[in-house]
């Protein structure tokens, strides 16, 4: 028997806890609050980060914004949902923090979002976004 390290899981350690999360996807936001106007579909890619890829990502074109953040993934937690966490905007500071699950059904993959956007240590919207896989 293998001890993996974290991230790793398999007979092997050879799979990435966020290998099923890289991919393309179609995004919506919805129930911000409060309002926000503008787009509110759009397109987001997930790739392995540099760092820790086993169970790091970054996630392209967050909130259709052209910006990107970095994002963990936890193991399974019951069959084919993971938790996802973004953990971008420290205290005091700017970003984005968001948290929810990562789901695969009948071989379609998506994520569930909840965030909220920073100025300064000031709350701006907070939304709900759904992730799509291609």
């Amino acid at each position: 028997m293998c001890v993996c390290p974290t991230g790793y899981s398999g007979t092997a350690c050879d799979h990435g806890w966020a290998d099923a999360a890289i991919g393309t996807y179609t995004c919506t936001r919805s129930n911000c609050s409060p309002a926000v106007s503008g787009v509110s579909s759009w397109q987001s890619a997930i790739t392995k980060y540099s760092t820790n890829g086993g169970f790091t990502v970054e996630i392209s074109n967050f909130n259709n914004s052209n910006t990107y953040v970095v994002a963990t993934v936890d193991s399974a937690t019951s069959g084919t949902t993971q938790h996802i966490t973004v953990a971008g905007a420290g205290s005091g500071g700017s970003g984005t923090n968001a948290s929810g699950t990562l789901t695969i059904v009948n071989s379609v993959t998506s994520i569930a979002l909840h965030f909220t956007t920073y100025t300064g240590g000031i709350a701006g919207s907070s939304c709900e976004m759904t992730m799509r896989k291609l």
